[in-house]
């Protein structure tokens, strides 16, 4: 078991790896068979994500350090910010950061594209080839799959920490409520 608490969870080749603020990673057998520990992280580990057979594992310190799926270290991107959620599009890892920017990182851990911000972002997800973006402020960023903003959505909330697409409704949530919202033909939905 982790010794704080478990802010990531990804799977890779059929384990599931976890993150912890206990600056460690651990390896599952998808029945929860502990299979090993990868220590000495730089920080508490704040989210994980995969993309192909490599673990990207966002930390504290506003590093991101990638592992192989046998838990090898690959490379370490640093000064990216507090990296608060990851998502993978189209063969890139995209990064929202607490600096105001969403770093696009290709498979090797470079930095293709930062997407500057007028706020926060915290969580990202992506239905339609549209990656939708959530954060401080009172709007959701839209965003083409190559990063280019297709436009701002006004939402009753002004913090958004996660958010997700179920069908044609996009539910958000903040501190205190989850909201739904389905009109989506203002989301540039075809």
């Amino acid at each position: 078991e982790h010794l704080g608490w478990v802010f990531g969870l990804t799977v890779c080749n059929g384990h599931v790896w976890s993150g912890s603020a206990d600056e460690t990673i651990k390896v599952w057998t998808k029945d929860g068979k502990f299979i090993k520990t990868i220590g000495d992280q730089d920080g508490a580990v704040l989210t994980l994500a995969t993309l192909r057979n490599r673990v990207f594992s966002a930390v504290s310190t506003g590093s991101i350090t990638i592992y192989s799926a046998e838990g090898d270290h690959v490379r370490t991107q640093t000064d990216l910010g507090w990296v608060s959620g990851m998502l993978v599009v189209k063969e890139r890892l995209w990064a929202a950061s607490l600096d105001k920017c969403i770093h696009i990182l290709n498979y090797n851990g470079d930095v293709e594209r930062c997407i500057t911000l007028n706020r926060i972002p915290y969580c990202l997800t992506e239905a339609d080839n549209k990656v939708f973006c959530g954060g401080t402020g009172t709007s959701i960023h839209i965003f083409d799959t190559e990063g280019n903003l297709i436009k701002l959505v006004a939402t009753p909330t002004n913090r958004i920490k996660s958010l997700v697409m179920i069908g044609d409704h996009l539910w958000i949530a903040d501190r205190q409520k989850a909201v739904v919202l389905n009109q989506l033909g203002w989301m540039g939905r075809d």
